[in-house]
């Protein structure tokens, strides 16, 4: 059960990451208008959803190098 406030939110993120696949800060805060994606995260994990995240590097706007969180959900293993 999710008890937590920004359920909108989190709604958003996981379905993005359901049916699109890996988000990133700047993608959440472009086209799902979530600020605070790693927050949005914890609270989903908490609930029990698989997500995971591997670090990339890309060209922030001055086009120097940095690294950001990629989120995913992790593939289930069938048993």
């Amino acid at each position: 059960m999710n008890t937590h406030k920004n359920t909108t939110q989190e709604a958003m993120v996981l379905n993005w990451l359901t049916n699109i696949g890996t988000l990133t800060q700047r993608n959440a805060t472009i086209t799902l208008s979530v600020s605070r994606l790693s927050a949005r995260i914890f609270n989903l994990k908490k609930d029990g959803h698989p997500i995971d995240k591997k670090m990339i590097t890309v060209k922030n706007q001055f086009g120097t190098k940095c690294h950001v969180a990629e989120y995913y959900l992790e593939e289930e293993e069938n048993e």
